[in-house]
């Protein structure tokens, strides 16, 4: 099992393997409850917000998405090589992917999808693997991974790049915190909203990780440093709580730790 994915409401866990297909668990039962396998083995998998619907990574060159009820097939996202990550904005508007041709050689992308239709959005091309990538919860944001010294970050619906993120080692995890405000309610497989829209907000702070031992936050869009965090050894994993004024960091120093942000750092992402 190389991926573990909880539903929006926790009642579905879902786990990927190299060597088979997704398969959805009943999180109080352990009961299984379907497998995702119209496309071979999926190597990742996002939930919908609406709970309706899934997305998977497919090493059948492509992505999906899937209606959880019975299985079916909703869309398919052709990819010329294989795809390694999804992801979805907070109102699954927005479906990012990324995958390579060639390990070694490429060529390596990460792209951005309309999740309703498949049409393709912002792109970006990069000179190596792309270890990492997230699309942020506002849907406006990517921070990719994917070249030597620099993490990127660009418009979700056009590909323009906004920032070059410096970093002197790999980094091994990104997180965006929060909007700053309601996101729009998602929208379920039917059409109709699940709530009343709101303004959506903004992502306004991207938190890094890398195998320095450094965590550092960076103002959006513009990219602007605002604190670094550091461990004794390489962070693997970084997380915002879910009110975006907390940060969860995790290192190969045997420890996880609970930073509170100060709130002149938060005042200078407003």
């Amino acid at each position: 099992v190389i991926r573990l994915r909880p539903s929006v409401d926790g009642a579905i866990v879902a786990t990927c393997a190299l060597n088979g297909a997704a398969i959805l668990w009943d999180a109080g039962s352990g009961a299984e409850l379907r497998r995702v396998d119209g496309r071979g083995a999926a190597i990742d998998l996002v939930f919908h917000p609406d709970g309706e619907r899934a997305v998977t990574a497919n090493i059948g060159r492509g992505a999906s998405v899937w209606r959880l009820a019975d299985g079916a097939e909703l869309l398919h996202v052709p990819h010329d090589g294989l795809v390694e990550t999804v992801r979805l904005d907070a109102r699954g508007e927005r479906l990012l992917t990324t995958s390579y041709g060639d390990y070694q050689r490429g060529p390596f992308a990460a792209r951005v999808w309309d999740a309703a239709t498949g049409a393709p959005l912002g792109a970006m091309q990069h000179s190596r693997y792309v270890e990492v990538a997230e699309l942020s919860p506002c849907g406006r944001f990517v921070a990719s991974a994917g070249d030597a010294g620099f993490v990127r970050v660009w418009d979700a619906a056009t590909g323009a790049e906004l920032a070059r993120l410096p970093h002197r080692a790999r980094v091994r995890a990104l997180a965006f915190a929060p909007v700053t405000a309601p996101v729009t309610a998602p929208v379920t497989a039917t059409g109709a909203a699940t709530d009343a829209a709101t303004d959506g907000g903004t992502s306004r702070l991207l938190a890094t990780a890398g195998v320095d031992g450094i965590a550092r936050l960076f103002r959006l869009p513009d990219g602007a440093l605002l604190g670094e965090l550091r461990h004794a050894k390489a962070i693997e994993s970084v997380r915002f709580d879910p009110a975006g004024g907390a940060l969860l960091t995790a290192g190969r120093d045997h420890t996880a730790r609970l930073w509170t942000l100060r709130a002149d750092l938060l005042a200078g992402a407003a």
